[in-house]
């Protein structure tokens, strides 16, 4: 293995026949398929890309298929699909992660169900679902079917919730932040004040 790692280096050690620079090519396609599920024109509002709704199986469920059809676009010498695919599919893996409670629980390890099919996949999150919608009358039922109870644990996830709000919100969202307790996850704030200045939004406390 070369001491540095860049594009020419992996292509050269994998013993590819493409050069450096259509390395850097298939690098960008997956990038570009990546983030392109966050488009309102792609899967901004399907809730199973992103691990939203408590989505937990189907989210796996697409996870697992994706890694099947990038192995059959692969041996078809389908690449660009192959490529494509992989894009969409890490993205709904990195949403996993940043969308649920996984880390915050203390774990440091990938969530090998999540590659597993018919694995179980246990609800691990304390706080959300995240809904997106631009339908009022969504939003309208959402809000009234919140509701009070418990209280036996006075701190509450209030920083994973915002953190949720802004991974999954468009850039410069105006968010509203409505708790009666303090946050007992504040080793997120360095994390949640990036990302308010990262994506230019505004949030408002009561």
């Amino acid at each position: 293995m070369p001491k540095t790692l860049t594009e020419g280096s992996v292509a050269a050690v994998c013993s590819s026949s493409a050069s450096a620079k259509a390395f850097i090519r298939s690098i960008d396609k997956i990038t570009e398929n990546n983030a392109a599920v966050d488009l309102p024109s792609h899967y901004f509002f399907n809730p199973i890309y992103h691990f939203d709704d408590e989505t937990f199986l189907r989210g796996r469920d697409l996870i697992t298929s994706g890694v099947s059809i990038v192995k059959a676009s692969v041996k078809e010498q389908s690449y660009e699909a192959a490529r494509a695919k992989l894009g969409e599919v890490l993205h709904t893996l990195q949403d996993f992660y940043s969308h649920s409670n996984w880390i915050e629980l203390g774990n440091d390890t990938p969530y090998p169900n999540l590659i597993k099919p018919s694995s179980s996949i246990e609800n691990i999150a304390d706080y959300g679902p995240l809904t997106r919608t631009t339908d009022p009358d969504v939003f309208k039922r959402k809000i009234n079917a919140l509701t009070a109870d418990g209280g036996g644990d006075i701190p509450e996830m209030c920083l994973s919730g915002l953190q949720l709000a802004l991974t999954g919100s468009p850039p410069q969202t105006e968010i509203f932040v409505f708790t009666d307790a303090d946050a007992k996850d504040l080793s997120l704030k360095s994390t949640v004040l990036a990302l308010i200045e990262r994506t230019k939004s505004s949030v408002s406390t009561s």
